[in-house]
């Protein structure tokens, strides 16, 4: 009959609990997300955000597609092109 296998003892693992949030300081205040307004590409953003995202290898014609579907949202838009066909967007 075969022995049963030795079982090696496993080092002890130590797990330190997780420290606690930093509350901000009295007087200061927590950073804010920028407002719908603020994420939007007009005049010149615009152009850049069209060169950023042909420069990810999408084609112009494309990109003001996404941009228009998306209300010149970049981050909107840039989804839109990763994961939406965008299909008879005139």
């Amino acid at each position: 009959m075969p022995k049963p296998a030795e079982v090696k003892p496993q080092p002890e693992v130590k797990v330190e609990p997780n420290p606690p949030a930093v509350a901000p300081q009295p007087g200061t205040t927590a950073p804010r997300a920028p407002s719908a307004e603020e994420r939007l590409a007009v005049g010149e953003d615009y152009e850049k955000v069209i060169t950023q995202l042909m420069d990810m290898g999408f084609p112009r014609e494309q990109v003001v597609k996404a941009m228009k579907a998306a209300f010149n949202n970049p981050e909107r838009a840039t989804d839109y092109l990763i994961n939406v066909r965008l299909i008879n967007i005139n």
